[in-house]
């Protein structure tokens, strides 16, 4: 059995603006999902390591959050349309979208627990902007001008400030399903794989169609122009990675394992970033 809480809403309206020339319509909707994580906890670490790996935690300057058990979703998408009928041989359009999600990301298993400093937001964010005009010339000439412009943002957010991930080992416990006593690992601080990533992304598209009615035969020509841009910056170990083997040996400061990766100028986040430009 798993709580969940889904709700959606929205609204939509539209209307003229100029009696039979120019038009508007707008739309929103909004989805929340609440539940149990798909990643639920199993392994529940004891009160006494639990304790002082916190206060160690708390020592080092490192928030280590809590147990998720209960998490969100959201998405909201919003649309916004102009229609212009210009005269009775032209005709305009104007769009505007955006949709904004976020789900959360866990990961756990009957041997270890990570904490929510260890977890991360995926976001997408996308928002793009279009306009076309059709044009009848003359009884033979027809054309279309679109342009389009969408960029993407597919950060993602962390649940406590950047820190090194941090893996302990040797934590006493038991099993969330069967309350045996068990050993386990607990993992806090931000994950390797997020101490440095961020993803964007942006279009960019013209064209221009026309035709042309010749008699039995229709002539047409175009032009399109493409531009697109990809910009990923991804570091892993940016910040550290930490393991020990209990409890006691991260209250003492004593890892018995190490990595870090930074670039050898000094940590410039340019060297582990990638533009890719098209077009």
């Amino acid at each position: 059995f798993r709580a969940l809480q889904e709700h959606t809403y929205g609204f939509s309206f539209g209307g003229p603006i100029i009696k039979d020339k120019l038009f508007f319509f707008v739309n929103y909707e909004n989805y929340q999902r609440t539940g149990l994580s798909y990643s639920p906890v199993q392994f529940v670490p004891g009160a006494a390591d639990l304790a002082t790996i916190l206060a160690a935690a708390k020592a080092y300057g490192i928030e280590p959050g809590g147990l998720a058990s209960v998490v969100e979703s959201k998405q909201q998408s919003f649309l916004a349309k102009i229609d212009w009928n210009i005269n009775s041989n032209q005709r305009a359009t104007l769009e505007y979208r955006r949709t904004d999600s976020s789900a959360p990301n866990f990961s756990n298993s009957s041997t270890f627990t990570q904490f929510t400093s260890n977890a991360y937001q995926a976001n997408r964010k996308y928002d793009n902007i279009t306009f076309l005009l059709n044009s009848n010339w003359t009884s033979n000439l027809r054309s279309e001008f679109g342009a389009s412009g969408s960029k993407y943002n597919g950060t993602a957010s962390l649940y406590a400030p950047l820190s090194p991930a941090i893996y302990i080992n040797g934590v006493n416990g038991t099993d969330a399903v069967t309350g045996a006593a068990k050993v386990g690992a607990l993992d806090i601080g931000t994950n390797v794989s997020y101490q440095l990533n961020q993803l964007y992304t942006n279009d960019y598209n013209g064209h221009l169609y026309g035709e042309y009615s010749l008699g039995d035969h229709t002539i047409k020509f175009g032009a399109d122009v493409d531009k697109n841009g990809y910009s990923d910056v991804f570091g892993q170990y940016y910040a550290g990675n930490y393991a020990f083997a209990s409890p006691a040996a991260f209250a003492a400061g004593t890892p018995n394992y190490l990595r870090y990766q930074q670039a050898y100028t000094g940590g410039a986040d340019t060297v582990a970033a990638a533009t890719y430009p098209y077009s």
